[in-house]
């Protein structure tokens, strides 16, 4: 009998030791977890910027492609140029329409419109640009030489986080597409 009550104690430290070792596993999962959480979040948050700055070219793109006011929008970037060591220097400027997608898409969850958007902050902001490359060439095949003139664009499409004060958001996504644009030369 005395043997027995000597090893009484011995249970209760083992069983301490084993549960000490449950609950730091226990909580060691429960922080991981939480870790991927946020990390799918910030994927998710970074394939949402992508597809709104895609979309945001794609809209630029089916504007200019179909509209007939986009001969005056594309106007804008071959205007808007400084002359530095005799050669023109364009500028990037905006794209000549305001855009649908960027005004829906850019908000938090729980549907488009402006009822939905109402006194909450966008997670994204989407900004557009259009410039002209520089590039004029009158070889446009297809036509005979001189008749018509082929210009080069670039349209660039980025997704942000919100600007808070003066500090700018930072950039989630930048993407940028080629515009050839065929004028009658004059």
């Amino acid at each position: 009998m005395h043997s027995y009550s000597s090893n009484k104690g011995s249970a209760l430290a083992i069983g301490l030791v084993i549960l000490t070792a449950i609950t730091l596993v226990s909580i060691t999962a429960i922080q991981r977890s939480g870790i991927q959480g946020r990390m799918v979040g910030n994927v998710q948050h970074k394939q949402q910027a992508f597809h709104a700055a895609y979309g945001e070219l794609e809209e630029i793109y089916h504007f200019y492609a179909t509209q007939a006011s986009a001969t005056l929008a594309l106007s804008a970037p071959l205007n808007e140029f400084d002359i530095v060591n005799g050669e023109q220097v364009f500028h990037q400027v905006a794209p000549g329409h305001s855009s649908t997608y960027s005004n829906h898409s850019a908000y938090p969850a729980g549907g488009y419109g402006e009822s939905s958007t109402r006194g909450q902050s966008p997670r994204l902001s989407i900004a557009s640009n259009i410039q002209h490359t520089g590039i004029r060439s009158s070889l446009v095949e297809g036509f005979s030489v001189g008749t018509f003139v082929q210009y080069g664009f670039v349209v660039t499409a980025e997704s942000a986080e919100p600007s808070f004060g003066i500090k700018p958001g930072k950039t989630l996504s930048s993407q940028t597409v080629g515009i050839k644009y065929i004028a009658p030369a004059g």
